[in-house]
């Protein structure tokens, strides 16, 4: 089972980071790039999912860092090649 859910959000002029289930441990940043990159490394490290929010508070963005089993699927007629 996957960990709560991290958002950024626009608050007070600044760029909040909160994990789910936490609402006491915010940290702020002056840029919503800075939140990303942050909310990101801690959504990877948790296994959870990553929501971005617009200024308006509206969903932009939903990314998942929950692992999962992956099929690759070759159809019969694909070459296999070789990379350096």
């Amino acid at each position: 089972m996957h960990k709560k859910n991290v958002h950024v959000f626009h608050a007070d002029g600044k760029w909040v980071v909160e994990q789910e289930g936490q609402p006491n441990v915010k940290t702020a940043y002056a840029t919503r790039f800075a939140a990303v990159i942050a909310a990101k490394k801690l959504a990877k490290q948790n296994r959870s999912n990553l929501i971005i929010h617009r200024v308006d508070g509206s969903v932009a963005q939903r990314n998942t860092y929950i692992p999962g089993p992956v099929k690759l699927e070759l159809s019969g007629d694909q070459e296999e090649v070789e990379t350096a």
